[in-house]
């Protein structure tokens, strides 16, 4: 345990680096959702592609599906993620699961 001040007895936490938690919070959220869409789209690709296959493109489009994975990743550490670990009442944190819905919802439209 670190010590205080000579002469007292209280413990000193070392810093915290919120710079290096929040990239690590981004990184695992991240990978988790590039694990996610990995095993759904080799999973189910061939299912697309034969009841999709004239309505899909011949090449995926990484652009926009980049900006939309760093939109989600936002969304879920700001509305889940944070409220979740700044301890507060569930009601808190229910109020800010309505709006992740909303964010959500829009991976399906």
């Amino acid at each position: 345990m670190i010590r205080g001040a000579p002469g007292t007895s209280c413990p000193v936490r070392p810093r915290e680096n919120p710079h290096a938690i929040r990239l690590g919070a981004h990184a695992a959220v991240l990978a988790a959702l590039l694990l996610r869409d990995s095993i759904w789209l080799i999973t189910t690709l061939p299912f697309y592609r034969s009841h999709l296959g004239a309505l899909l493109p011949p090449e995926p489009n990484f652009g926009p599906a980049g900006l939309f994975d760093l939109r989600y990743v936002r969304g879920v550490l700001v509305l889940v993620v944070r409220p979740g670990t700044l301890a507060v009442a569930w009601g808190e944190v229910a109020l800010h699961l309505g709006p992740f819905g909303f964010v959500a919802d829009g991976t399906y439209d």
